[in-house]
């Protein structure tokens, strides 16, 4: 789950603590774009003789989720999908503690973001959620991480939802109307166009730090919530399909998991406005804009017909 709490100052560079893994030189490189950065973490581009790492530290309190995030990504980068793999620390671990954060030693996966309007490098982005689903398909609930049929505490009173009542009603609306027997299994949970790494005939994905026990079609939801306006996702989900473990039937219910993300979504910029605290937001994007946004998604989705997104 995206933190909900300020992160603490950052590490120096002096500070890093490359000793988990045995190095004694290495280099900061400059990000070259922001889209590199990742989300909720502290993060530094690192070269190693002549290899590109990431270095990524989150509080030492998200451990269990970050910890699984990383299992999951070394499943999926040994079944041929570059996922920024953790490099093992020298006691075996996928991360270690220091100086109150987690910290993991990723591999940097080449290449550029996908562009979401070209339809062929849509459909490569799906076959590549399709086959990272059928990756973890047996594997259970990680711990730390939010599991579908556990997910009550959404609904529990909280003084930073007051005067927002429409949250919760979404959340609690869109819960009822996704089945109980939707296929279901670990999930990137942030499988944004733009996590998806393309380089030549290799699609990637990054950022596995927010990983979900739930319906596959949640994390489809996340791909096509943050479509550009107009842009036609039906490649995406034809290569998702060819791909998958489920069946197109399953699709009717996407218009149900985006009125839940932006019911989530707006929970936690409400849980963030109330407590003051902004992460990674720039110009307009601020708690209050972003709640607004998700407003607007839940219309757009309560407005979509079950057969949306069926071909």
């Amino acid at each position: 789950m995206p933190i909900t709490e300020p992160l603490p100052p950052a590490p120096s560079e002096a500070d890093l603590p490359l000793r988990m893994w045995g190095w004694d030189t290495y280099s900061v490189q400059p990000w070259g774009d922001s889209w590199q950065m990742g989300y909720n973490s502290r993060t530094w581009l690192l070269r190693h003789d002549t290899d590109l790492h990431v270095l990524k530290a989150v509080p030492a309190d998200r451990r269990a989720e970050f910890t699984s995030g990383l299992r999951a990504a070394l499943i999926i980068d040994a079944k041929g999908v570059p996922s920024a793999a953790p490099r093992l620390t020298l006691d075996g671990e996928v991360a270690g503690e220091d100086g109150g954060w987690c910290w993991a030693l990723l591999d940097y996966v080449e290449g550029a973001p996908a562009d979401p309007t070209d339809p062929d490098q849509l459909a490569r982005v799906g076959e590549t959620l399709g086959l990272i689903h059928a990756g973890l398909r047996d594997l259970p609930a990680l711990p730390g991480v939010m599991a579908w049929g556990h997910l009550d505490w959404l609904l529990a009173e909280e003084p930073f939802l007051d005067g927002h009542p429409w949250i919760q009603h979404a959340i609690r609306e869109a819960l009822d109307a996704l089945p109980r027997d939707l296929t279901v299994g670990m999930i990137h949970c942030g499988a944004r166009v733009s996590e998806f790494r393309i380089r030549r005939d290799t699609v990637g994905l990054v950022d596995w730090g927010d990983v979900m026990y739930a319906p596959h079609i949640y994390d489809l939801a996340t791909t096509i919530s943050f479509l550009p306006a107009g842009v036609d996702p039906k490649p995406f989900l034809r290569g998702y399909l060819a791909e998958s473990v489920i069946g197109a039937e399953e699709l009717r219910y996407i218009p149900s998991a985006l009125k839940l993300r932006a019911g989530i979504e707006a929970w936690i910029y409400a849980r963030r406005l109330g407590f003051g605290i902004s992460i990674g937001q720039k110009g307009a994007h601020v708690n209050s804009t972003l709640m607004e946004r998700s407003r607007k998604n839940i219309a757009a989705a309560e407005a979509m017909d079950e057969t949306s997104f069926l071909s």
